[in-house]
């Protein structure tokens, strides 16, 4: 009988860029104590996905990957209602221009613009043999 060991399995792609949840948090931290990009009065700081993403150094497809890993899950979603909430505020306050936050808030963090159509009135259904007579 021959015994043969098995081949490791092979893995596509580089390693991930972070190991670690410790790793993550800290970093995703740090993006709210010293990232985004502040007014000129330096009263409101502007966080953004994109801001996000360039701090960590991933691309957003590879977060969005992340936000799928259990090790780094909840902390990518606190970061998202971080930046959501900050969106919100900045605009309330006049620090960011509304149209541009609609914008972001739709693409980003899946609001959508409905509108609701009420029709008043009767609608008379006949048959077409009624109608040809």
């Amino acid at each position: 009988m021959v015994i043969m060991a098995k081949k490791k399995a092979k893995v596509n792609g580089r390693p991930p860029k972070y190991r670690t949840a410790a790793a993550f948090t800290r970093k995703t931290n740090e993006y709210f104590e010293k990232g985004g990009a502040k007014t000129k009065d330096g009263k409101f700081t502007l966080y953004t996905v994109q801001g996000y993403c360039v701090w960590l150094d991933i691309t957003r497809q590879t977060l969005m990957r992340y936000k799928d890993d259990e090790r780094f899950s909840d902390t990518i979603k606190r970061a998202l209602e971080r930046i959501e909430q900050n969106n919100l505020e900045g605009t309330a306050l006049g620090y960011l221009n509304p149209a541009i936050i609609i914008f972001n808030l739709k693409n980003n963090f899946g609001w959508k613009h409905t509108q609701n159509i009420e029709h008043s009135g009767t609608l008379k259904i006949q048959k077409l043999e009624e109608i040809l007579k």
